[in-house]
């Protein structure tokens, strides 16, 4: 999804980042003909082509992923 303002996305990925529990990057497009802004999750991340990032938001709480526990068998192997 794209915005054309700032404070508009900012306010989206900060919405998004208390929700999911993880930082958001806002993305700038400045190949268009005008600004396009965009967020994307810092988990998975990767800088799509064209685009820099404008700005970084940290939830207040980031939520920590637990390791699942180790598989144990119970077949053998």
């Amino acid at each position: 999804m794209y915005f054309a303002d700032l404070p508009e996305i900012r306010k989206a990925a900060i919405l998004a980042a208390e929700r999911d529990g993880m930082p958001f990057y806002i993305l700038c497009n400045p190949s268009r003909k005008e600004k396009k802004y965009t967020a994307l999750p810092s988990r998975g991340f990767g800088l799509p082509d064209g685009f820099f990032i404008e700005d970084l938001i940290r939830p207040d709480e980031e939520r920590i992923e637990l390791e699942r526990p180790e598989k144990t068998s119970t077949n053998g192997f």
